[in-house]
């Protein structure tokens, strides 16, 4: 699994690729977290570009994506969250309280809610891909709405 806040460029290009190379099937999610924005109006202007993005990851080869809505990560008996600490004091940390938490949280959901046999991460602030792989039963559902355009599953899942 890929994980992103979508606006997807070469760098995300780069992570599928490595997806490839550690799973048979490569899951991306496009979900623009509202706890890693500690402005809300930051969180508005972050730019969504779905039908781009849609492109850029059947070019890459994905087989599935995962773009859930904020009330389906965040539903209203949400009470959960994960903080690190020490690093939250440091980088962006300092600047932008709350980001790491927000980050920590969402990942979490992501990769903990949903069966994946291969994770690949990229940090901007530590440059090293990580891919984990895990022993899980494959899943052939990936929900794929975002902001009520509707992406059906057999578009995704392909050869799989």
């Amino acid at each position: 699994m890929v994980p992103t806040m979508g606006a997807l460029h070469q760098g995300h290009a780069s992570l599928f690729k490595i997806a490839h190379e550690h799973a048979d099937v490569v899951v991306a999610t496009i979900f623009v977290n509202p706890l890693q924005f500690n402005n809300s109006a930051d969180f508005e202007k972050y730019p969504l570009q779905m039908d781009y993005d849609v492109q850029l990851l059947e070019e890459h080869g994905v087989h599935f994506l995962y773009a859930p809505t904020v009330d389906t990560m965040y539903d209203s008996g949400f009470s959960t969250s994960v903080s690190i600490d020490g690093i939250t004091d440091l980088l962006e940390g300092a600047s932008r309280p709350g980001h790491f938490s927000g980050v920590a949280t969402v990942v979490t959901k992501l990769f903990f809610g949903r069966p994946t046999r291969c994770r690949c991460i990229w940090s901007k602030r530590f440059p090293a891909v990580r891919c984990h792989s895990t022993i899980s039963r494959r899943s052939r559902h990936a929900d794929s709405t975002h902001h009520g355009a509707n992406y059906s599953r057999e578009r995704w899942l392909g050869d799989v």
